[in-house]
């Protein structure tokens, strides 16, 4: 049986695209000291690979250091991971040993469908059964892009129910739940640093039309809850700590959790022991986006 586990959405800024060895370095120690406390899952998103033997390849080797597992059996090559339709840019999942694929559950989403991609797979962690996935939605150009996929999304992971669903993404949109009236995801014009507002300027490409938060709401009408939210932790950005980020301080990297059917529900409230967006030197350096890391009791 095991007690707790961590879930982990990391963007990893273009991992293994050639010439920043040591920042990928410092992905990689990243990683190592998140996983190092316990068992483990993490959805990871910008791996370099515009192939599926490419994103084969370039997740099993960041699943090698670091001491993890990604192959599932089924699909393309047995890994959890998918190229990106766009920007040679896969997604993937891994998880700590101990923790095993159910044989044929892994599910992948790309080419004409999404901008990036969906991986999903039922891992069994001690005896449960929990569905996990990671996703990458598309960029700023794309906002009805970004709607389409919501559903394609929502619509995908809601359709089998019979074990909890975790998603981490990166949503590259805020989220549109509220508490006390108010949104919890700021506008971002309202999150764009003053020292970013000096050096761009008119340039700042998120603030000139209004934010738009449908995606968000279609996921909440398929009943996925925003995990942050109901844990009641306070706002934490994941982007924006560097100044060459022209769209201010977002959280763009989060968990989302759908319920199980056919079996008694466990609020996420009730799984969740903390939820947190963790902050060092190291990590600004590493990517510019930070993790988002939740530890529930499976």
């Amino acid at each position: 049986m095991i007690d707790g586990l961590r879930l982990i959405t990391y963007n990893l800024e273009t991992y293994r695209r050639d010439g920043e060895h040591r920042r990928y370095a410092e992905v990689e120690q990243v990683i190592g000291e998140m996983v190092s406390g316990g068992p483990a899952i993490v959805a990871v998103q910008e791996v370099v690979g515009g192939s599926w033997s490419a994103a084969s390849r370039g997740l099993r080797h960041l699943a090698a250091v670091t001491g993890l597992r990604c192959d599932a059996g089924g699909g393309r090559h047995g890994v959890a991971a998918a190229p990106g339709r766009h920007h040679r840019l896969a997604v993937g999942l891994m998880w700590s040993p101990g923790i095993e694929a159910v044989l044929g559950s892994l599910g992948t989403v790309t080419g004409g469908l999404l901008w990036h991609a969906l991986v999903w797979v039922t891992l069994d962690i001690g005896g449960r059964r929990h569905v996990v996935a990671t996703y990458h939605g598309p960029p700023s150009d794309g906002r009805d892009q970004r709607r389409h996929e919501a559903k394609v999304v929502a619509d995908t992971l809601a359709a089998d129910r019979r074990y909890p669903t975790w998603l981490g993404a990166d949503f590259n949109a805020p989220g549109a739940r509220t508490v006390d009236g108010a949104y919890y995801d700021p506008d971002p014009a309202e999150a764009v640093t003053a020292g970013q507002r000096a050096a761009w300027g008119d340039k700042l490409p998120e603030i000139g039309y209004p934010t738009d938060r449908t995606p968000d709401l279609q996921f909440a009408d398929a009943g996925f809850v925003d995990v942050a939210v109901a844990a009641g932790v306070a706002w934490a950005p994941t982007t924006g700590h560097r100044p060459t980020d022209r769209n201010g301080r977002r959280r763009l990297d989060r968990w989302l959790s759908l319920s199980a059917h056919g079996q008694e529900e466990r609020p996420v409230e009730d799984m969740v022991i903390a939820y947190t967006v963790p902050d060092s030197a190291l990590i600004r350096s590493a990517s510019d986006h930070r993790p988002g890391v939740v530890d529930i009791r499976p």
